[in-house]
């Protein structure tokens, strides 16, 4: 446990030097620029955490919009056009059916029922 925390404390020492390093060759301390060289260590630390707080939720954004339903079915969709179906004749006159063929059935069902209990509640009112 330790071991791991030393090596976290270290790789973020090394983006922290990275991030100072290549801030300060793009902007270099100067002193007739108006401010101390603690302000300008503060404005490097500052930039740090905005590129760290953006970085983050660009991370969460991305999880966001692929965990979402459309993207979920989307996914499924392109498997089932890239692997395709691997069922023969064979394999469905001795009752075998392809791991593909299950998943629509079951895509079928569900969404089946979706609309069943969509234009239910929706058949008892006027339109």
């Amino acid at each position: 446990m330790l071991k791991e925390k030393e090596k976290l404390v270290a790789r973020r020492k090394e983006e922290l030097d990275y991030l100072v390093r290549n801030y300060k060759s793009n902007f270099p301390y100067d002193p007739k620029c108006g401010v101390t060289e603690d302000q300008w260590w503060k404005q490097i630390r500052r930039r740090r955490d905005e590129l760290k707080q953006q970085e983050k939720q660009r991370t969460l954004d991305r999880k966001l919009e692929n965990n979402s339903p459309t993207m979920q079915v989307l996914d499924r969709l392109d498997k089932i056009r890239f692997e395709g179906c691997k069922c023969t004749a064979e394999f469905m006159r001795s009752n075998q059916i392809c791991p593909v063929c299950r998943l629509m059935r079951k895509v079928y069902d569900y969404t089946l029922e979706l609309f069943k209990e969509t234009a239910g509640g929706r058949l008892s009112g006027t339109f």
